[in-house]
């Protein structure tokens, strides 16, 4: 098994706010192609930059991390995520 995962978030280059959280590999956390109306309307408005938060992982731990992460994050930061995370596709 392979452990090409990540869990990244995207924050907001005006303030630092996290306003996104996902998993992916290779270069899926810097692509803007495939996301929410509300996710461009934030990145389109304030600009985002990327941030690793667990790298080195199988798909299965990286769903994990990826539920619990936005978990905490919807405690301080409000979400453009749709889903509470843990599925989705494999890239």
């Amino acid at each position: 098994m392979e452990n090409k995962f990540y869990v990244y978030a995207h924050k907001r280059e005006d303030n630092g706010d996290v306003f996104y959280i996902g998993k992916g590999t290779g270069r899926r956390a810097w692509s803007s192609n495939g996301r929410s109306e509300k996710w461009k309307s934030v990145a389109d408005n304030f600009g985002f930059y990327v941030e690793i938060i667990h790298d080195n992982l199988t798909q299965s731990e990286a769903f994990e991390i990826e539920v619990s992460e936005i978990c905490k994050a919807k405690e301080n930061f409000q979400l453009t995520n749709i889903a509470p995370g843990g599925a989705g596709g494999t890239s």
